[in-house]
């Protein structure tokens, strides 16, 4: 700080709130401080000229505790009203009937496209579900010509131990004939 703007600080009574403000050369001369958007805010919430607490605002003799609550409360209501004021120009100037016709387009597009997938699904199922069918039925006639097969494997299996078996008491039925005679 200058050495004017420490004159300035004696000279000049300082507001009642200052202890609670953050010490800059506008606060140390007993105004608001100036600058960013939370101090524009404190400057609305001022009382009358600029001096004195405001509605919502703690005065002296209030616990520090309430003034975040305080200023936090106030932030959210500034925004508040901003977003107010944007959507009240941009329903003005016919930008939200224009944002809504163009959702409203895209809407309509998103469903017909959703329609028309709705459709190539159904297609799909009812051709892999034809496909299905038709792979189940040749497995059945391929189960079946399987089982024939083993069945005539089994046979052929069966028939040859026969003949293997009627050789052999045919033999031995040769040899103990000739054995006899």
């Amino acid at each position: 700080m200058h050495l004017s703007q420490r004159s300035m600080a004696v000279a000049m009574p300082t507001a009642p709130w200052a202890p609670l403000a953050p010490k800059t050369p506008s606060t140390d001369i007993g105004m608001p401080p100036l600058g960013d958007a939370w101090n524009a805010s404190a400057l609305s919430s001022q009382g009358p000229a600029g001096f004195g607490p405001g509605p919502g605002v703690p005065g002296p003799g209030v616990p520090a505790f309430f003034e975040p609550a305080a200023t936090e409360r106030q932030q959210r209501i500034r925004a508040l009203r901003e977003r107010c004021a944007e959507l009240q120009w941009r329903l003005e100037t016919g930008a939200l009937k224009a944002e809504s016709e163009a959702l409203e387009t895209q809407v309509v597009q998103m469903q017909e496209v959703f329609e028309a997938l709705q459709s190539d699904f159904k297609e799909m199922k009812d051709h892999f579900g034809q496909r299905l069918d038709g792979l189940h039925r040749a497995l059945e006639v391929q189960q079946a010509i399987t089982s024939i097969a083993e069945k005539r494997v089994i046979c052929s299996e069966d028939l040859v131990r026969f003949h293997e078996e009627q050789r052999r008491f045919m033999a031995n039925r040769w040899k103990s004939l000739c054995l006899v005679k």
